[in-house]
């Protein structure tokens, strides 16, 4: 019986450890998402110069 304890206490902190990793890595990757996106869209998008320009452009 002792044996069964310490194998399920021991694969509870395996299964602990595996999913405080995997926890980690996706907040990473979500916050490294969020800031691919953010500067793609800043740099991506088309620049107006002038309030004139903007105006003209939706106009055309």
């Amino acid at each position: 019986m002792a044996t069964a304890k310490q194998r399920a206490e021991a694969g509870a902190v395996a299964a602990k450890s595996a999913a405080t990793q995997g926890a980690f890595y996706g907040a990473l990757a979500l916050i490294l998402g969020a800031l691919a996106g953010f500067l793609g869209g800043r740099f991506g998008a088309h620049k107006l110069h002038t309030l004139a320009d903007g105006y003209a452009a939706r106009r055309a």
